[in-house]
């Protein structure tokens, strides 16, 4: 008889700690919640040189405005590199108080395009190279915390 409560003891103390296991977390079964308060925003573009994204952004905030969609496009950025930018971000964050800042980063360049003619297409793809691939790599880099 105490054969058996053992057996059923472990078999109770396994299963416990295969139910309450810490699943690993990744973008594929994590997506944090969105805690912030909703913002209205703005989609800044090019309407002529005395309407830049700044003056457009300034005109948002007297309005009400605390947000914006801005365009960063991959090609922009590997021709002037990723700081090209952060002047303008700083001053939309610290000076309007915008926050909650969304980025296009538009089409890949012809540098990081996959060119891959996928089955059914008459054209190479016009995706980023190796979109398609984990995001996270087993020992690569780090899960969700």
């Amino acid at each position: 008889m105490q054969a058996k409560n053992v057996i059923l003891l472990s078999l109770s103390v396994l299963h416990y700690f295969a139910v309450n296991a810490q699943q690993k977390r990744t973008a594929n079964n994590l997506v944090p919640a969105h805690t912030a308060i909703f913002s209205y925003g703005i989609n800044p573009g090019y309407y002529s040189p005395a309407w830049t994204d700044q003056k457009l952004s300034e005109i948002a905030a007297w309005a009400g405005v605390h947000s914006s969609r801005l365009s960063l496009p991959a090609d922009f950025l590997e021709n002037w590199g990723v700081q090209a930018r952060t002047k303008e971000f700083s001053y939309y964050t610290n000076r309007l108080k915008f926050n909650e800042l969304t980025v296009f980063i538009g089409s890949a360049s012809s540098k990081n395009r996959d060119i891959q003619v996928y089955p059914g297409c008459s054209e190479t793809s016009k995706a980023f190279k190796g979109i398609y691939k984990p995001a996270w790599i087993e020992g690569k880099n780090k899960s969700f915390e």
